[in-house]
């Protein structure tokens, strides 16, 4: 299994093709773009890695929901609206569904990697870009290393 270090890398060198790609079809983005652009790239590069329990982004998964599950039952204590119920219980069986999911099965395929940058469409389109570069970086140093 290749180290989240060379999975990083590997986006990286694919990013700096596509700005290179970008900048030779005179198609210009925003600073501020660019680097919220590679953020999500980084993310995504790492991803897949998700369904290994020991992989850094499967812990900050598991940190971010129990943060939104706590935060969200209390919210509902004071608040008292539904919403936050729903809310725990999504990030309760994302948890609990991540412990069935096995290495190199559904988070490393093409599909996962469009259905999980879909919502940052929303945002601007230019970020899926990033997104499934990084995504397909991914697959490609696992299938390299």
């Amino acid at each position: 299994m290749s180290s989240y270090k060379f999975h990083i890398l590997g986006y990286i060198a694919l990013a700096t093709l596509l700005l290179a790609v970008f900048s030779y079809y005179k198609i210009g983005l925003e600073e501020d773009m660019v680097i919220l652009g590679n953020l999500i790239g980084i993310l995504y590069s790492i991803l897949p890695d998700v369904d290994t329990p020991s992989s850094k982004i499967r812990m900050l998964v598991n940190r971010i929901s129990l943060a939104l599950i706590f935060f969200s039952l209390v919210a509902y204590i004071v608040i008292n609206s539904p919403i936050f119920i729903y809310i725990s219980i999504i990030f309760t069986v994302l948890i609990l569904s991540l412990c069935f999911v096995r290495h190199r099965g559904i988070f490393h395929t093409m599909g996962a990697g469009f259905i999980l940058s879909i919502p940052l469409y929303i945002i601007n389109p230019y970020l899926v870009i990033f997104a499934i570069l990084g995504f397909l970086s991914h697959i490609a140093v696992d299938s390299i290393l």
